[in-house]
């Protein structure tokens, strides 16, 4: 609802409105003096586009941890630290 010429040369933050189909402003990033590169846009956009939910990736994440070759893994970093903090304890 501003006036975009306000926001010349500045670098700003946006968030994707999915309802509206439009960019929404967040702030004015003070903290860069430089903007993201085309590619990293490019991904950005990509990621919007493909819409992955925090469920989608907690529903990854159980499926990886369950192959043979992590669910080891995790076994063996679990018995180290649990070692590691009895150890801790005495």
């Amino acid at each position: 609802g501003s006036d975009p010429s306000l926001y010349s040369g500045k670098i700003i933050e946006c968030t994707w409105d999915f309802d509206n189909l439009e960019w929404i402003f967040l702030r004015i990033r003070t903290d860069k003096s430089t903007p993201n590169e085309f590619n990293t846009y490019r991904k950005v956009m990509r990621s919007i586009k493909d819409n992955i939910t925090e469920e989608d990736l907690l529903n990854e994440i159980n499926e990886i941890i369950r192959l043979p070759m992590y669910a080891d893994r995790i076994k063996t970093d679990s018995k180290a630290t649990q070692h590691a903090n009895a150890a801790k304890r005495r």
